[in-house]
């Protein structure tokens, strides 16, 4: 009696570790809840309530850089918009020059915010190169 107790109970340890092992393996190949971008600018997030226009980003490479606009809109407000780009855009390396201008290294981006019917916003996004000086 003993052996099948044992042999039970190693059976459900087995399956146990089984189960752990399948659920470990689902759940590390599950991603994880999608991060938003702007479209074109791959490391730049997308505020939530603002979507991707249905036109897409223009995208540009230049000898001295890649050029991206690309436009968002949502039922958000300006000042909030501002906000959360102002507190968000420095933890990835931008520096805020001033409301809605950011520069990066080699790069600038700008906010313009404009207001549409129905109490939305649009909110276009336009990355480009900082301007070599003249010597």
């Amino acid at each position: 009696m003993n052996f099948v107790r044992r042999v039970t109970g190693a059976g459900n340890f087995l399956r146990r570790l089984a189960g752990a092992v399948v659920l470990a393996t689902v759940l590390a190949a599950a991603p994880p809840a999608a991060a938003q971008f702007v479209p074109g600018i791959a490391d730049l997030p997308m505020m939530d309530g603002l979507g991707g226009d249905s036109e897409g980003p223009v995208v540009f490479d230049t000898p001295h850089g890649r050029i991206v606009v690309a436009t968002a809109s949502g039922g958000l407000d300006k000042k909030s918009v501002h906000a959360f780009y102002a507190a968000t855009l420095p933890q990835l390396g931008w520096q805020r020059l001033s409301e809605g201008n950011f520069r990066r290294e080699d790069e600038s981006l700008k906010l313009v915010i404009s207001a549409l019917p129905g109490g939305r916003i649009r909110v276009r996004f336009r990355l480009a190169p900082v301007p070599a000086r003249a010597p």
